[in-house]
């Protein structure tokens, strides 16, 4: 299954220099990456600033590597959405993720009519009935329910089998955990209209002592192994020697949690 990474920075050196060492180890052919100035006034330099982004990784990567990015549903009205979806047309994205919120279904209409870029949205959604009529609007290319919390395996064919007739296709929500990335991978090897996993490598630290296996990506794609079922468990013994810990997006008691650099939608 081909997967992509995330990148970020305040500009597309950064964001290119955390890309290339998993781009090296992995070999990952594509990538979503963020604008954190993107919904804040001064509108025109936060606007630059993307601009700069996508000019410098493209220029960088080439023509053939996916670069996807995720605006984080910070804007609400759908003619700036669509204004900062068509400064992306020249560099070809691979999906723009929620350049605006999507609490109003009709609104994606609105703003889609024009671009000529694949829009993304649905880590937000939940349920199959909402899917269905943001299906039925025609207004988004891509669609990312998360396994975890749109009804598991079922809930994802069922949305798998709606999106399939209007050629929709499905990029689901994936950084919560390492059996969800295992379950994830078995459901889109299974699904005809499934592209690019979102992915970030599992193969050290907390997140492989959490499970009994761990899937390793090798370049670009992830494979899921020949064990049965799932493949792996959750490691019971290292979860009891783990504390709780409650999470959170932001520290709500910290200075910056109001900031730019702090509000929780860009964590």
């Amino acid at each position: 299954m081909p997967v992509y990474c995330h990148t970020r920075g305040k500009n597309s050196r950064e964001a290119l220099d955390s890309l290339m060492p998993k781009i090296e180890t992995y070999g990952y052919k594509a990538c979503k990456t963020a604008v954190g100035s993107l919904g804040y006034y001064p509108v025109g330099s936060s606007e630059r600033e993307l601009v700069e982004m996508f000019e410098g990784m493209r220029a960088e990567l080439g023509d053939d590597f996916e670069i996807g990015i995720d605006m984080q549903s910070k804007i609400y009205e759908p003619a700036q959405g669509r204004r900062v979806c068509q400064l992306l047309e020249p560099y070809r994205p691979f999906f723009v993720e929620e350049p605006i919120r999507p609490d109003n279904l009709d609104n994606w209409t609105e703003m889609a009519q024009g671009l000529n870029v694949p829009l993304a949205t649905g880590e937000q959604i939940f349920d199959i009935y909402t899917y269905e009529k943001l299906i039925q609007l025609h207004a988004v290319d891509i669609l990312q329910p998360d396994i975890l919390l749109c009804g598991g395996i079922t809930g994802m064919r069922k949305i798998a089998a709606m999106a399939e007739p209007s050629f929709r296709l499905l990029s689901p929500h994936n950084p919560l955990s390492s059996l969800a990335n295992c379950i994830n991978v078995h459901f889109c090897m299974s699904t005809y209209n499934t592209t690019y996993l979102e992915n970030e490598p599992r193969e050290e630290g907390m997140d492989a002592d959490l499970c009994t296996e761990v899937l390793r990506v090798r370049d670009g794609f992830i494979t899921p192994n020949d064990k049965p079922g799932w493949g792996m468990d959750l490691n019971y013994e290292f979860l009891k020697s783990c504390e709780a810990v409650v999470w959170s997006r932001v520290n709500l008691k910290s200075s910056r949690a109001y900031t730019m650099d702090g509000a929780p939608h860009i964590m």
